[in-house]
Formats: C-alpha cells, sequence, structure tokens
C-alpha cells in the first residue's frame, strides 16, 4: 500500500490521557494497477512515544492507514459472510 496523500482535518489533545486524536483523510492505492482510494479515518496515539523517531504527525498518518486497512478487512469479511 502506498499513501499518495494525506490531510489531517481535526485534531485535539487529551492531556489527561497524553493522547491526540485527529481526523485524517488518506488517498492510497494499494497496487499499481488500481484507482487511488480515498478515505477519512480517526487515529488515536501517544502524545509522547519514547524512542520513536517519528513526528507526531508521522504517527498519526500511520495509524490512520492501520485503521484504514484493518476497516477495509473487516468490511471484505462481512461481504464474504453475506453472499
Amino acid at each position: 500500500m502506498e499513501i499518495l496523500h494525506s490531510t489531517i482535518n481535526h485534531a485535539r489533545r487529551d492531556r489527561d490521557f497524553g493522547r491526540v486524536e485527529a481526523q485524517v483523510r488518506l488517498m492510497v492505492r494499494y497496487h499499481p494497477s488500481l484507482p487511488p482510494r480515498s478515505q477519512t479515518v480517526l487515529a488515536n496515539v501517544p502524545d509522547r512515544e519514547r524512542g520513536s523517531t517519528l513526528t507526531l504527525r508521522d504517527r498519526v498518518i500511520s495509524e490512520a492507514a492501520t485503521m484504514m486497512v484493518l476497516l477495509d478487512r473487516l468490511k471484505r469479511r462481512d461481504d464474504k459472510i453475506a453472499a
């Protein structure tokens, strides 16, 4: 999967729990022969992560991409069960 474009639309920080929640719009391409897909997902990451070399923005985008893949798998599994 290749992330072609990402936009963070809305983000907020929860100081009590030390987490950042963001609404992320991703445009990804799963395979070179497939057209790009766009989806908006909600990502939640720790605001400070020890030992991480990634920026907060990169961690949010990475988490959003992971959520997008998991939601796709869940949808495909439900479609198979319904068929």
